[in-house]
């Protein structure tokens, strides 16, 4: 499963970005969320990003509140984590984000 996600992952790279920690350099799919699911506030800044999970170097998961500068320079803050949706047998393989910015 692990090498299939390595396989998929484009060769962008999101930088993350936490006080008191190294910036984190990770491979990462980046997506604008399609119309039907603009709803309820949302709108065209919000990202979908998934992100390899072996890439984070944090001493804790990503979580709300985290930059991601993408490679054009565009500043995002990590709103929702989910560790849960990418998991197999208990390790997480990817983390799926949504990111405003």
């Amino acid at each position: 499963m692990l090498q299939t996600y390595r396989q998929l992952m484009p060769r962008a790279t999101v930088t993350f970005k936490r006080a008191g920690e190294a910036d984190c350099p990770a491979r990462a799919r980046v997506e604008g969320l399609p119309p039907d699911e603009l709803v309820g506030g949302l709108d065209q800044l919000v990202r979908r990003m998934i992100v390899l999970a072996e890439d984070i170097t944090f001493a804790s998961p990503l979580r709300r509140g985290d930059k991601a500068v993408m490679a054009n320079g565009d500043i995002l803050t990590v709103e929702v984590c989910d560790a849960d949706k990418r998991c197999v047998d208990g390790t997480v393989i990817a983390y799926e984000l949504t990111a405003i910015g």
